[in-house]
């Protein structure tokens, strides 16, 4: 979703085109790749606690299986291979930061 959700604003008005233009793919690539890490907190939240009769909701005890997965998969997959994928895109720090930050220091 985060590809077509970061170009969609901007197809559809004119007016954001002017004002914000599009993100280099490189730069929403990596955005997607690292955005992944709050999927383990929807796992582990998403099965109702028990039915409407109030008896368990089965196989609610076996979930932390699973969202163990998905936390070593997105921090330890994802966070270790972050840094080659940067590599790869050929995407650089522009500084941009520093000197928002500067700028922002001499306006006081």
């Amino acid at each position: 979703m985060g590809f077509p959700a970061t170009y969609l604003a901007a197809l559809a008005f004119q007016s954001i085109r002017q004002r914000d233009p599009y993100p280099a793919w490189q730069h929403v690539t990596i955005v997607a790749w690292t955005g992944m890490r709050e999927s383990s907190l929807w796992l582990r939240r998403s099965p109702c606690r028990s039915r409407q009769n109030g008896a368990p909701f089965p196989g609610r005890d076996l979930i932390p299986v699973p969202d163990l997965h998905v936390i070593l998969a997105t921090l330890v997959l994802q966070g270790l291979s972050l840094p080659p994928l940067i590599r790869w895109l050929g995407v650089e720090d522009d500084r941009a930061a520093e000197k928002e930050d500067a700028t922002r220091g001499s306006a006081k």
